[in-house]
């Protein structure tokens, strides 16, 4: 099945709403699906234990599209508000699946209550909401699970900041740790100052995040910055905020598969 073979295959998202399955080391097409986008398609991911019969993808306009290959019936959630980066499978139950977007929210979507939803932006089905002090929302670009424990997830954020979460907690818009890296934190601010510079709200979003294999560490890619190995506390560690490492590995405005 190519979902048990993820780590070998390319999502190839193209700008005429195709997704096309390739095995990058055969250099071959392994398929083609047409889930039903007018925008560009952001990202797509098969279900997990569907049988790689479930594909779920997401597009610049916020739509995500839910196919069943083998019944040949497509579906759509409309609750996200602006582009929607990312959609990602529970890695735990085929029924579940996250989204997330620049309308600042992680949202969980459980198939087994609803298999659409033509709302606009609804509430019911947020577990994170991220806004700044004065209110303004904290768009969210990337998100992956801890390869071990995947009650916890992280995501990638405008602000320059990974969060991670607790998805058992009731108040979601707290993380349970945060890391800046303050090399970051520093070229954001005019030079001998604490001032924020005028551009730092979109100067270094980050574009993709993906967890080692035992997630004792982050691989985090920076728009107009470059590629960065971050090694986080333990989630268990009593809240402390802090990097311990980080490793510069060059290139601009990456994307990984977790």
């Amino acid at each position: 099945m190519i979902s048990d073979m993820l780590s070998l295959v390319c999502h190839f998202l193209s700008d005429d709403g195709m997704v096309k399955v390739w095995d990058p080391f055969e250099r071959r097409l392994l398929r083609t699906f047409e889930p039903g986008h007018q925008a560009n398609i952001f990202g797509a991911r098969f279900l997990t234990n569907s049988g790689d019969t479930k594909l779920v993808s997401c597009d610049a306009a916020g739509l995500i599209r839910l196919v069943d290959v083998e019944r040949n019936v497509k579906s759509r959630f409309t609750c996200n508000g602006g582009v929607t980066f990312e959609v990602v499978p529970d890695p735990l139950s085929p029924h579940l699946f996250f989204s997330c977007g620049e309308d600042g929210t992680v949202r969980m979507f459980d198939l087994r209550l609803k298999q659409a939803c033509n709302c606009n932006m609804c509430e019911e089905n947020v577990v994170v909401k991220l806004e700044d002090a004065r209110q303004r929302r904290i768009g969210i670009t990337a998100l992956c699970f801890h390869p071990s424990n995947p009650v916890f997830f992280s995501v990638g954020c405008w602000d320059s900041s990974v969060r991670t979460f607790d998805r058992r907690m009731t108040k979601m818009d707290r993380p349970v740790y945060q890391i800046t890296p303050s090399f970051l934190q520093r070229k954001k601010l005019y030079p001998g100052t604490a001032v924020l510079r005028e551009d730092s709200d979109g100067g270094f979003k980050i574009t993709s995040l993906c967890y080692n294999h035992d997630g004792s560490e982050l691989l985090v890619s920076y728009s107009n910055e470059n590629v960065y190995l971050i090694r986080p506390n333990s989630p268990h560690d009593a809240g402390h905020y802090m990097m311990d490492e980080s490793s510069r590995l060059g290139g601009e405005n990456l994307s990984f598969v977790c």
